[in-house]
């Protein structure tokens, strides 16, 4: 009976560690973005994983999920409260709306750059698999680099790297700000921020460096999604079509959250976490298209979750 206790007991505080874990990361998100609803999907989508049936489906009690839409809401309030902290602007540039003139050419764009996001997280994906087998004990900078000097090796090419590109570095959204505004540079410049953001990433994780994939993510999607924009304007100027809703700021818009998406296989947070950033409507056709097609990507080639 005593053994039977304690295992009961093990169990019960496991799923109160859970509980709180989701309620505690969708807090996270709340506050960070000022988006309680995002919040509430990151804790669903990615938190939960591990409390899905055989079918895939999600078993959650329902205290877990009343407290993780409490925690998301209070965290969302109180940050609006204290005053004006999201420094992530997203602009709210013009989708070109809903018409049936125009969704024969702005879907299958949008879908191709699905596509794009979703070859940038495997592309962080195997970059980060590979980073790790370098960095342990037996791989070739690991067995020379003992594990306390790791981070501070990784350190010093992050320098190197800064020197040579200062924006692959996070110094606060400002950079990220400026390419979501159409400043980021022409797109040979933006693809090699793109390339260098997932060197430098993927080098962090590997070394063991105290980071996360949100910020390099949206980083991603918005270098990658800038430069989509651009080469694909030069190539149906050619054709003749002039298409007005592909404007820069609007697919870097939609792809930092479509790589968000592919990264954390989580198409619906980064759905909700762009509306309620840009709170415009004409931007759920394009995203959700394109977040879909990151996340299959992601889950057709990639790692098991």
């Amino acid at each position: 009976a005593r053994a039977s206790g304690t295992i009961r007991g093990d169990k019960y505080r496991g799923r109160i560690q859970k509980v709180l874990t989701g309620a505690g990361e969708a807090a996270g998100v709340a506050a960070g973005f000022s988006a309680p609803i995002a919040g509430i999907f990151y804790a669903l989508e990615v938190s939960s994983r591990d409390d899905r049936s055989a079918d895939g489906a999600l078993v959650l009690p329902r205290a877990a999920v009343a407290a993780t839409a409490v925690s998301s809401v209070l965290a969302a309030l109180v940050v609006e409260q204290a005053g004006p902290s999201v420094q992530l602007r997203l602009p709210s540039p013009d989708y070109g709306g809903i018409s049936l003139a125009a969704l024969g050419l702005e879907l299958p764009l949008y879908l191709g750059l699905g596509a794009l996001c979703g070859l940038v997280a495997l592309a962080l994906q195997n970059a980060i698999t590979y980073s790790e087998e370098v960095w342990n004990e037996n791989g070739a900078i690991g067995s020379v680099v003992p594990e306390r000097l790791r981070p501070a090796a990784c350190g010093a090419l992050a320098g190197a790297l800064g020197v040579y590109c200062q924006p692959v570095l996070f110094n606060g959204y400002a950079t990220l700000n400026s390419i979501l505004q159409d400043q980021g540079g022409d797109a040979a410049t933006l693809l090699t921020y793109t390339l260098l953001k997932i060197i430098a990433t993927a080098a962090a994780v590997g070394a063991g460096l105290v980071g996360g994939l949100f910020a390099p993510s949206l980083f991603l999607g918005a270098t990658a999604g800038s430069a989509y924009a651009q080469i694909a304007s030069q190539l149906t100027e050619l054709i003749g079509v002039d298409p007005n809703f592909l404007t820069t700021p609007a697919c870097a818009t939609v792809g930092a959250a479509s790589v968000l998406a592919a990264v954390f296989r989580a198409p619906l947070t980064a759905a909700m976490l762009l509306f309620e950033l840009t709170r415009d409507y004409d931007v759920v056709l394009p995203l959700v298209a394109s977040a879909g097609v990151a996340a299959l990507v992601v889950e057709l080639n990639g790692r098991p979750r």
